[in-house]
């Protein structure tokens, strides 16, 4: 987590929507929500909750991971704090 996200919205909360595992790979998909209280890309605090989702695929060998893939929605949450237009006119 970069310092400035931490620092923006500090309360962060992961909630595991579902996780498939298959061979030596695990994948899982999450929602992140987190309220934003301070600073974020210019944007003053707002005290709104934001969700986004996301997922990570992780590779296990022996019990212990090995490699680290994944991706969140950051576009949906510079939309929802103002930072990036719902729509391009």
């Amino acid at each position: 987590m970069a310092k400035e996200q931490a620092a923006a919205f500090p309360d962060w909360h992961i909630a595991v929507d579902y996780v498939i595992e298959h061979g030596d790979k695990c994948i899982v998909k999450w929602t992140l929500t987190r309220t934003q209280t301070g600073d974020y890309f210019g944007y003053r605090p707002s005290g709104r909750k934001f969700e986004t989702s996301g997922f990570d695929i992780e590779t296990i060998v022996d019990g212990k991971i090995t490699a680290h893939d994944g991706a969140e929605d950051m576009l949906g949450l510079l939309q929802q704090t103002g930072a990036v237009p719902l729509t391009f006119d």
